[in-house]
């Protein structure tokens, strides 16, 4: 099961009962807005992935030969949030997000090899796949992911 978006009653009822019935569980979550909709739902451990969102929002991506507002942002996600998997969520291309698009080869040379130290990193998500396709940004990084 996904969840994504705004706080609403699945999250509640998580937040509240727990996960008795076993599912895997994902989270989709705006990495500027740390815990804001979901905090306490992913303090409760229940979420097997959580895939957070690092671009379009300056105070959490990378911008042009600076990493660092994106690597304080990666380490307070994998450090304060109880989750096996969390994923870095990225633009495919400069067109697909507003800002925070990493180039691959900085992407494999600074970035990943920072965030693969983290017990819980997951791996790469893109946005999105029809651009990911036109432009290869996933082929290029699979090897160091």
């Amino acid at each position: 099961m996904l969840i994504q978006g705004k706080r609403g009653k699945r999250t509640r009822v998580l937040e509240e009962e727990g996960n008795e019935n076993g599912e895997q569980l994902e989270i989709g979550e705006i990495a500027a807005k740390f815990g804001v909709f979901f905090g306490a739902a992913l303090n409760t451990g229940l979420f097997d992935y959580v895939w957070v969102q690092f671009y379009n929002n300056p105070q959490c991506q990378y911008t042009p030969d600076d990493t660092k507002n994106l690597l304080n942002s990666w380490n307070q996600w994998t450090s304060s949030i109880n989750a096996d998997n969390i994923f870095l969520g990225l633009p495919a291309t400069p067109a697909t997000a507003g800002s925070g698009y990493i180039p691959p080869n900085v992407l494999t040379s600074q970035i990943l090899l920072v965030i693969k130290r983290s017990s819980n990193y997951g791996g790469v998500m893109l946005w999105n796949k029809f651009f990911d396709d036109r432009n290869g940004y996933s082929a290029s990084i699979a090897a160091s992911v």
